[in-house]
């Protein structure tokens, strides 16, 4: 490794340890799933020695009756979090590490995706947008949300799978088909909110190339394979636990408004929240907006990658407010999403690359 990337990976590291520096306190942090996760690695543990291969089901959940987690959620996390207890780690020590390393980690990754497109300087500054977002600071210490938290580490090496193929048909093909199994087995929603941006920048990227399309199709769909164990029984036996009757509607609650969203002051308004888009990123979205408002005026060329990731970020802010709600009971899978603002870890990544 070169000397000046050794450097980034010092600097995003300090970064990281800054703004977890409370993780290094005795004890487990208060957070809305952070307890949740301590004992699904546990359980989850505890499964495996008793022979579970795959994990379906928490024998010991809700006071010894068992409870089917593994059958509609993610897998991967708590399989880590069982390899890590080989370091004789407590649990909480366990969820702590796995949380700090969802911040350092998906800051290399952005750096490492920005590094195909962007000079250095640039794409260390994406990458600070990107681990310091509010939203990823509210997924860690308001939610704990492991899953989604993880899923970051991923996200930017999914825009990455066209040049993957490109360079290399097998190797392209293998690392393709891991992303998007360590997609699928750590956060599939994340993975569904990104989806439709994500085909649309694919095919940008493919052009006309039909034998590219085909190495990516071929890729994807081994990466699915690659995830029956976990997918196939989320699709066809989330039925018996009936979540349609009591998660499905929850976004119809759970929009935000904007001034939420912008976190501009209003009487009767929590702006408090984690939940929002950030002011360094709303920001540049405005900024960007200018810029290409100047450059359509002054009928210069698009950059078609900066276009492309400004509506990105419009669409998916649209998306929490209460606005789109019309949309969000059009399209029904929309609501497997279950909170629109959901959508905030969209932003969190075009913005970061508009910075």
């Amino acid at each position: 490794m070169k000397s000046q990337s050794v450097l980034v990976v010092i600097f995003i590291f300090i970064v990281s340890t800054v703004l977890l520096f409370s993780l290094f306190q005795k004890g487990i942090y208060n957070s809305h799933d952070g307890e949740v996760h301590v004992a699904r690695i546990a359980q989850f543990r505890q499964a495996l020695e008793d022979g579970q291969l795959p994990v379906r089901w928490l024998g010991n959940w809700n006071f010894g009756y068992g409870y089917p987690a593994l059958v509609y959620a993610y897998s991967l996390p708590y399989y880590i979090g069982t390899l890590l207890k080989q370091l004789n780690l407590s649990y909480e020590e366990i969820y702590k590490v796995l949380i700090f390393s969802s911040l350092f980690f998906s800051g290399l990754t952005f750096y490492y995706f920005s590094r195909n497109y962007f000079p250095k300087t640039a794409s260390i500054i994406g990458s600070l947008f990107y681990i310091s977002a509010p939203y990823r600071l509210a997924d860690i210490y308001e939610r704990g949300a492991l899953a989604e938290c993880l899923s970051f580490i991923f996200l930017p090496l999914l825009f990455l799978v066209v040049k993957f193929l490109k360079k290399e048909y097998f190797g392209g093909f293998l690392v393709t088909s891991l992303i998007v199994f360590a997609v699928l087995t750590t956060h599939a929603l994340t993975l569904l909110v990104f989806l439709p941006f994500l085909l649309l920048f694919w095919i940008l990227e493919i052009k006309k190339d039909r034998v590219l399309a085909a190495k990516l199709l071929f890729a994807l769909l081994f990466g699915v394979l690659l995830s029956a164990f976990q997918i196939l029984p989320m699709i066809f036996e989330q039925k018996y636990v009936e979540l349609d009757k009591t998660y499905f509607n929850i976004f119809q609650g759970t929009f935000i408004s904007i001034n939420q969203l912008l976190r501009i002051p209003k009487e009767g308004v929590n702006i408090g929240t984690g939940i929002q888009l950030g002011l360094a990123q709303s920001s540049v979205i405005l900024l960007s907006l200018v810029l290409a408002g100047y450059e359509f005026l002054s009928r210069r060329s698009f950059d078609k990658f900066t276009i492309f990731f400004l509506i990105t970020s419009l669409v998916a802010a649209l998306l929490t407010l209460d606005i789109s709600k019309s949309v969000w009971l059009t399209f029904k899978p929309l609501t497997t999403v279950l909170f629109p603002w959901r959508f905030l870890t969209l932003t969190t990544f075009s913005a970061a690359i508009l910075a």
